[in-house]
């Protein structure tokens, strides 16, 4: 027992204050060594940052042609549809705004930019597309055309010339009108879409109807005993000859050749958005200059220039040397966003458009507020006698707090225009959401990670060239 009550007696005078100083000083040793350890992971992070950036710098020079653009920002072309009554009789105006309006209603299925179709004078149809749009004459003589399509047997094809071109494996071949007749036609197809049979090569199914399908099934039951083929042609031009080896009964047909996605898009778009009230016929093309033209183009980055220099000067007049974080975000919100256009573009998965150029400046303008919310916050605790460390942890959620709802409804707003047939919007969404994520990615990788960095050390020692005062908190004596 005496030996249990020795043990358990507290030590006093010299003792204790020995054993006390000794567990503060293993306290502060610890404390050391974790701040230590931080300091180096958002060093590092910093750094990985920082190679990530350069990264995107590569990917993205030279910027002039790493990056598509529409045709708001780049040059295009212009083709030419001559439109008329069936009878050839000129149009009316409002059949001829019919027809624009269905032209532009299948452009806006197709991934190819952003193509527009206009109302050109009293009889005429322009498509135009960016110049980077590969097969662009082919996709626009599909969607500017009547849209009537037509399956017709090979071996019934009375023009000698086109059949010859035919056999000989000639694609988008003209036939004479009066040398065919088709034993299917696009009112006997009830849908279609498209499937990708490889990279780069696709094929659309057509659905026939009860007597599309008896028909097809009559027709392929005898060619099949032959090796025969059949002529899938729109608007009189055999875009492919597929051959039958059996009768197909199902109801539908699968048309593959060498098709991209934007060609076997504009069959489809035919069979949605049906047939044109007139008669078109393809007339040449000829090019057209940017919608903004060069004075457009060098106002557009005379704009963000001055707006670049505004934030500058009002965050260091505001926040002093915090101004590194604000305008540090911007900066890498804006690397970050361009190498990420720049290798969609060199995948062929993107084109900035007028529409994509105003989302990077929505997400630039939210990324600046948000970093600019976060500093003033973190100025704020400390001008309020927290400790450095302390304001810049808890500035992050206050800094971000008053923008989660804002940025959310923005998010899922542009995740639905991603998916809306409005190419305007679509082009909106798709800038939108890679803004989005660059603004997500400069805030929590760059300007959380700077600012608790700067904390640490550098604005502890010099509080008042950072725009703050000396706080009472213990990291700040």
């Amino acid at each position: 027992m005496a030996r249990g009550n020795k043990a358990t007696e507290r030590k006093t005078g010299v003792a204790a204050w020995n054993e006390s100083v000794g567990i503060a000083s293993r306290e502060e040793s610890s404390r050391q060594r974790k701040a230590e350890s931080d300091k180096k992971r958002r060093v590092v992070l910093l750094a990985i940052l920082a190679g990530v950036c350069i990264a995107c710098i590569v990917c993205l020079w030279p910027i002039n042609k790493t990056i598509e653009r529409g045709l708001w920002l780049k040059d295009g072309t212009a083709f030419e549809f001559a439109a008329a009554n069936d009878d050839g009789s000129e149009p009316s105006t409002s059949d001829l705004e019919s027809s624009t309006s269905i032209v532009a209603r299948r452009l806006a299925s197709l991934n190819a930019g952003d193509p527009v179709a206009l109302k050109e004078g009293s009889n005429a149809i322009l498509v135009e597309f960016p110049t980077y749009v590969e097969d662009a004459e082919k996709i626009a003589k599909i969607v500017g055309g009547k849209g009537e399509i037509e399956l017709i047997r090979v071996d019934e094809i009375g023009d000698a010339d086109a059949l010859a071109k035919i056999n000989a494996g000639t694609s988008d071949v003209s036939l004479a009108p009066g040398t065919y007749t088709p034993f299917l036609d696009s009112s006997s197809i009830t849908s279609a879409s498209v499937t990708k049979i490889m990279e780069g090569y696709y094929a659309v199914t057509f659905n026939f109807n009860d007597e599309g399908k008896q028909a097809f099934a009559d027709v392929t039951k005898e060619l099949a005993e032959d090796s025969g083929s059949i002529a899938v042609a729109v608007d009189g031009r055999v875009l492919s000859t597929p051959s039958v080896s059996e009768e197909i009964s199902t109801g539908q047909v699968s048309i593959s050749g060498m098709f991209s996605e934007n060609e076997v898009g504009a069959l489809k778009s035919l069979i949605d958005t049906g047939e044109l009230p007139l008669t078109t016929s393809y007339e040449g093309n000829h090019g057209v200059g940017a919608y903004v033209g060069q004075v457009g183009k060098w106002a557009m980055v005379c704009l963000a220039v001055v707006m670049l220099v505004a934030v500058a000067v009002a965050s260091y007049v505001r926040c002093k040397r915090l101004a590194l974080v604000i305008a540090g975000a911007l900066a890498v919100y804006g690397i970050l966003l361009l190498g990420l256009m720049a290798l969609a573009s060199r995948l062929h998965m993107y084109a900035l458009t007028m529409p994509g150029v105003l989302a990077a400046f929505i997400g630039a303008a939210a990324t600046t507020a948000v970093a600019w919310s976060m500093c003033d916050r973190f100025r704020a605790h400390v001008l309020e006698g927290g400790s450095f460390r302390g304001a810049a942890i808890s500035c992050v959620g206050e800094g971000i707090k008053p923008f989660r709802g804002p940025i959310a409804v923005y998010s899922v707003v542009s995740l639905v225009f991603l998916f809306l047939p409005v190419i305007m919007l679509r082009d909106f969404g798709t800038t939108a959401v890679l803004s989005v994520v660059c603004g997500i990615l400069s805030i929590g990788w760059y300007a959380v990670t700077a600012l608790r960095l700067f904390a640490a050390d550098a604005i502890k020692a010099h509080p008042e060239q950072w725009g703050v005062e000396a706080s009472m908190g213990d990291d700040a004596k």
